[in-house]
């Protein structure tokens, strides 16, 4: 038989557990740093990463001192996966700074309860990626191959297949304009 103060205690473990996403910020900065104290790390901050921060659940830095969290991965992702982030934030800021994921720090995640892998898996939910669409694009006018960059191409090549010099595009709002050189030179058929 439970008594009056269990029941109360029952009753306000479950009704703490955070559902909105501003809850769940709130319970992550406050696991945080009951976390930073129980491991002596006083001196330390914790805060949140811009929200575009998609693609690293965490990090630590050894010169601000500072543990980070993604607030979107935070947000999206149950209490366990978040404690274990910042169980592993905080081995990092137990190791030396160059110790990254070596055996120095394998042994101090498991003196603090983290999961020592190096980035999160499929178990974490986060945002589907968008891919990214290339800006520049290189095309040979006399046989139409086309190669896609997503950065900016300098130098001006000739087709391999054609000699002819390709095309440099950019994407702009109304699909491929020419960008540079635009003449067309033909390799020389004559032997030199």
């Amino acid at each position: 038989m439970t008594t009056i103060l269990e029941t109360s205690m029952i009753e306000e473990r479950t009704s703490t557990v955070a559902t909105t996403p501003a809850e769940r910020l709130d319970a992550a900065r406050s696991l945080a740093h009951r976390l930073l104290a129980e491991f002596g790390l006083t001196d330390w901050r914790f805060e949140f990463m811009s929200r575009r921060a998609v693609r690293r659940f965490g990090d630590c830095n050894h010169t601000k001192k500072t543990i980070r969290l993604s607030p979107v991965l935070t947000e999206m992702n149950d209490a366990s996966e978040v404690e274990d982030t910042l169980r592993h934030e905080i081995a990092h800021a137990l190791c030396h700074p160059s110790d990254g994921h070596n055996r120095r720090f394998y042994a101090m995640c498991q003196k603090v309860g983290a999961t020592p892998t190096r980035c999160y898996d499929q178990s974490v939910n986060a945002p589907p990626r968008k891919p990214k669409a290339p800006s520049y694009r290189r095309r040979c006018p006399g046989c139409e191959r086309t190669w896609y960059y997503r950065g900016p191409i300098s130098a001006l090549r000739a087709c391999g297949q054609c000699g002819i010099h390709v095309l440099i595009e950019s994407r702009c709002d109304a699909g491929w304009e020419p960008k540079g050189r635009r003449s067309i030179f033909f390799r020389s058929t004559t032997p030199k």
